[in-house]
């Protein structure tokens, strides 16, 4: 029996493409998101996959554009054991890397556990974005106003 909890983040493959496509179609009802008005096809993005004994237990998608690196989805199937960490730790240094100027993502105001992690993070809302209220996913839409979080990479 395998007791080995640690958690290794590796960049995503295209041999991962079904799963993140199964794993992100069970959490969020569809394969593509909007994000600032941009339709995102989620498994055709460039990414980082979180595992644990063996199993993937976590993904992280992006996209860089003029030294930007949007963190368009982040989920893990489970809170609080460091999945979310280690996956936003590998973005933010991937970024610093890329020497970009800063790292964002957008929220909906009433993702309350999302708002609390990112702010331990180091993470702070930068603008509110009432025009893209319900464009998070074709799915996930609501009557709440986003909140665009960002975190500049610091030496």
């Amino acid at each position: 029996m395998n007791c080995d909890q640690r958690i290794t983040i590796r960049d995503a493959a295209a041999s991962d493409r079904d799963w993140i496509e199964d794993f992100i179609n069970k959490r969020w009802g569809s394969n593509r998101v909007v994000s600032a008005g941009v339709m995102h096809d989620v498994p055709q993005l460039p990414g980082f996959i979180a595992w644990r004994s063996g199993a993937r237990v976590g993904l992280l998608t992006y996209q860089t554009v003029e030294k930007e690196f949007e963190i368009v989805t982040l989920e893990s199937v489970e809170e609080k054991v460091g999945i979310g960490s280690a996956m936003i730790s590998k973005a933010v240094d991937l970024a610093r890397k890329s020497r970009c100027k800063r790292v964002w993502l957008i929220t909906t105001n009433d993702n309350m556990p999302a708002i609390a992690f990112l702010s331990k993070k180091r993470f702070s809302p930068c603008r509110h974005s009432p025009k893209c209220a319900g464009n998070i996913t074709p799915i996930k839409t609501r009557n709440s106003q986003n909140r665009s979080i960002w975190n500049p990479p610091t030496g």
